[in-house]
């Protein structure tokens, strides 16, 4: 249990750093009014997704509730590179292609 929580810590820093690649770390990137407004969301959002892998399920009886829970946490960062602008938007899409379809490979 000890390697698989080490697992999940290791994949939720893997999202963090490229969370912080998807260029909202940038002050640059993220000047207009626009994308500081997508970075915010980005931060809430991938802030959410990586408590949500990091968490687990929990019980045998969560699994159902809890990747359904990622996938609408990977929706939502999914939306969001449509709202950017420049490099924020291709950075967020970058993003959200480097995340595998199926989310439980983040945790296992």
């Amino acid at each position: 249990m000890h390697s698989k929580a080490r697992f999940t810590v290791a994949a939720a820093g893997a999202i963090l750093a490229l969370g912080l690649a998807a260029g909202c770390s940038s002050d640059e990137s993220a000047a207009s009014g626009e994308n500081t407004d997508v970075c915010t969301t980005f931060a809430t959002d991938h802030n959410a997704f990586v408590g949500l892998v990091a968490a687990g399920p929990g019980s045998a009886e969560n699994i159902d509730s809890w990747t359904a829970d990622k996938q609408a946490a990977v929706d939502k960062l999914s939306a969001l590179p449509g709202t950017a602008s420049g490099d924020v938007a291709s950075a967020l899409t970058t993003f959200v292609d480097a995340l595998p379809a199926d989310t439980l490979e983040l945790s296992t």
